[in-house]
């Protein structure tokens, strides 16, 4: 292995863990996000359409992102 990329086994089963707990972690979507839609080309509000999902709804003409 490369220097620097071996870790003790108790190093790395303390890190697995931690590591595991933050990838199951859910992030709050904001409401809203201004941004360029590239359909219509506008610098627009998108509105949350799909939390679980994550899409994004123009405002102007209703593509989503």
């Amino acid at each position: 292995m490369g220097r620097g990329m071996a870790f003790p086994d108790d190093r790395r089963a303390r890190r697995v863990p931690s590591i595991t707990a933050s990838v199951g972690q859910r992030t709050t979507l904001p409401p809203y996000q201004t941004r360029t839609c590239a359909p219509c080309g506008r610098m627009t509000t998108f509105v949350l359409e799909d939390p679980a999902g994550g899409w994004y709804a123009c405002v102007e003409c209703g593509h989503f992102a």
